[in-house]
């Protein structure tokens, strides 16, 4: 089959499906025994072909999974009205040509990169509005023991001026007597 871009893809896929018991007696009549190569194999190829045409090559490797859910789906919209049960739909061994798998390993080798430098950016920028804060925080404390020493200062000198008035005050009260 092919991908979206039109590159050939090789692939072992195994099927694992199931005749409904009810529907046994139909099937032979319809297909005469032979129903493996007419019915199920060729659906199968239509099916897997209609959807390696909804994927690039990188997403054959990458979404798997996913990949062979839509097939099992579509597959069991097909056979099972014929009175067939999909259970199972493996893509195994998906090959592309070596030039296309060297170019999305780099591809993928490029975007973890890429990935683990926005991580390191992110710390990096995390680590620096800390020490900004950090810094922020030391300058607020520092002014605010500043302010305390000086409120503390003030507060002495106004004690001091004080008690001068009260003494010149009390000299004056002697001098008066």
């Amino acid at each position: 089959f092919h991908s979206s871009e039109g590159i050939e893809v090789t692939s072992d896929i195994t099927l694992l499906y199931k005749l409904v018991p009810d529907s046994v007696v139909s099937i032979y009549r319809k297909f005469d025994g032979y129903y493996q190569q007419s019915l199920i194999v060729n659906n199968l190829i239509t099916v897997l072909r209609q959807e390696g045409l909804n994927h690039t090559a990188v997403e054959l490797i990458t979404k798997r999974s996913e990949i062979e859910q839509a097939i099992k789906e579509k597959l069991a919209g097909v056979v099972g009205n014929y009175g067939f049960v999909v259970d199972l739909v493996l893509l195994k061994d998906v090959e592309l040509p070596p030039e296309i798998t060297r170019t999305i390993r780099e591809i993928l080798n490029a975007e973890m990169v890429s990935e683990k430098t926005e991580v390191d950016i992110g710390i990096q920028r995390k680590n620096l509005d800390y020490k900004i804060e950090k810094e922020k925080k030391e300058a607020e404390l520092d002014v605010a023991k500043k302010r305390i020493a000086l409120d503390f200062v003030i507060e002495k000198q106004e004690r001091e001026a004080e008690r001068l008035l009260i003494e010149a005050e009390s000299v004056k009260k002697s001098n008066d007597i």
